[in-house]
C-alpha cells in the first residue's frame, strides 16, 4: 500500500497461519472473478465479511494486471453465450472482471462504490479499506497447535 500512497494500517501479530499453502486452496476458498453479487455476497458472508469488506478488497482490483484468461471469455469475446462484448464493460477497461461489475448490481454496494467514486478525499475509503483488512487477517485464525507463527511473515511457505 505505500507504494501507491494507499491506507496505513496496524497489522495484528500472533496470527497462526497453516504450515502449506497450495493454489487450490486459495481457489476454492476465493470467490472467482465471473461470480454474481448473490454469490459475491454469500462467499464473504461464509468468511464473516460484509458487503462492505467486500467492495472495498474488490477495491485492490484496481492496482496490478489480469491475465486476459479471467476475464477475457466471458466479457470481451462471448458474453452470454452471444459471441459479443459484454455492454456493461466498461470502455475506461474500469471493472474488467465480472465480479467487479456485479457491485453495481446492489443497491448497498452501488450507492458505496457511487458514493467513493465521487469522494472529494480517499479518507473514508482508506478507513474502510483498513477495516477490512483487519477484518480479513482475523479470518480462519487456528489455535492450539495447528499452524504456525511465522516469524517472517514474506517467507514463502510450499
Amino acid at each position: 500500500m505505500l507504494q501507491t500512497n494507499g491506507p496505513r494500517f496496524p497489522v495484528e501479530t500472533g496470527r497462526r497461519d497453516g504450515k502449506v499453502s497450495s493454489c487450490a486452496d486459495a481457489e476454492n476458498d476465493l470467490a472467482p472473478p465471473n461470480a454474481n453479487i448473490v454469490d459475491l455476497k454469500t462467499y464473504f458472508s461464509f468468511k464473516s465479511l460484509s458487503w462492505k469488506d467486500l467492495v472495498v478488497l474488490s477495491g485492490s482490483h484496481t492496482i496490478g494486471r489480469a491475465e486476459c484468461a479471467a476475464f477475457a471469455a466471458d466479457r470481451l469475446y462471448n458474453n452470454s453465450g452471444k459471441g459479443v462484448q459484454d455492454p456493461t464493460l466498461d470502455k475506461n477497461n474500469k471493472g474488467i472482471f465480472v465480479s467487479d461489475q456485479a457491485l453495481l448490481d446492489d443497491r448497498w454496494t452501488h450507492d458505496y462504490v457511487a458514493r467513493m467514486a465521487a469522494a472529494e478525499s480517499p479518507h473514508e475509503f482508506f478507513d474502510d479499506y483498513a477495516a477490512a483488512m483487519i477484518n480479513m487477517g482475523r479470518m480462519e485464525v487456528l489455535t492450539g497447535d495447528n499452524g504456525e507463527i511465522r516469524k517472517i511473515c514474506s517467507a514463502w511457505v510450499d
